[in-house]
């Protein structure tokens, strides 16, 4: 059985298929471009790369996953309206898998509480933590100071702007926090189609009818890890 997945939630354009067998699961193909505001040109283009190289037709699709934020905006609709588009035109589920739940999937090996902080606005960002994998707080958007005064536990962090966080730290929180590659910011449509699957197989989906982006408001209240 196969299951695609697609991130478009930043200016990263990706698509992966996996194959679910006996063995497990296995990745079988994996596009990625990284071309701003490009997304409605390539996504189709790419997903008919991954499965014209893995020899794969649409019609062996047993369902799609996709990123549904939060993230870029105009990037979360073309990559949500194409996989609607599939899924209806094949009939076929979908899953939509928050974007920083992904790219904490990535990361699930680590025994400290993560903080995943991805760029939302000049000195905000898309936050959520996790541990080994699992999310363990809402998606809230933090100022830097809000994020920052969370993070009073010997804990992890992964951000696509990990020097402003660094700025803000003091020298005793520095000194209890791992600062992950930045390179791992990001998610990755191979994670997003095994949430998907798992998704799928578990039958926690929404209808696609009424699936939507993701959005986050601003947080009010304290929390601390």
């Amino acid at each position: 059985m196969y299951y695609l997945g697609m991130d478009t939630s930043s200016s990263q354009c990706d698509v992966a298929l996996i194959a679910v067998k006996e063995q497990g699961i296995e990745k079988v193909g994996q596009a990625t471009l990284n071309i701003q505001y490009a997304h409605s040109e390539k996504i189709i283009g790419l997903i008919d790369d991954v499965l014209r190289t893995a020899k794969v037709n649409r019609t062996e699709l047993k369902g799609v996953a996709v990123a549904i934020g939060p993230g870029s905006f105009t990037g979360l609709r073309v990559g949500l309206s194409t996989a609607k588009g599939l899924c209806f035109a094949l009939d076929i589920p979908l899953a939509g898998v928050p974007t920083l739940d992904a790219v904490a999937q990535k990361l699930s090996y680590i025994t400290k509480p993560l903080w995943v902080a991805l760029t939302a606005r000049k000195n905000e960002f898309y936050c959520a933590a996790y541990s080994s994998g699992e999310r363990i707080s809402d998606t809230e958007i933090y100022s830097t100071n809000d994020l920052t005064d969370r993070m009073t536990d010997v804990i992890a962090c992964v951000s696509d702007k990990p020097e402003i966080i660094r700025e803000q730290l003091s020298h005793e929180k520095l000194n209890k926090t791992e600062f992950i590659d930045k390179q791992y910011a990001v998610a990755d449509a191979y994670f997003i189609a095994m949430m998907g699957y798992r998704k799928i197989q578990n039958r926690e989906l929404e209808p696609i009818e009424t699936l939507v982006p993701m959005y986050v408001q601003a947080f009010k209240g304290v929390m601390a890890l």
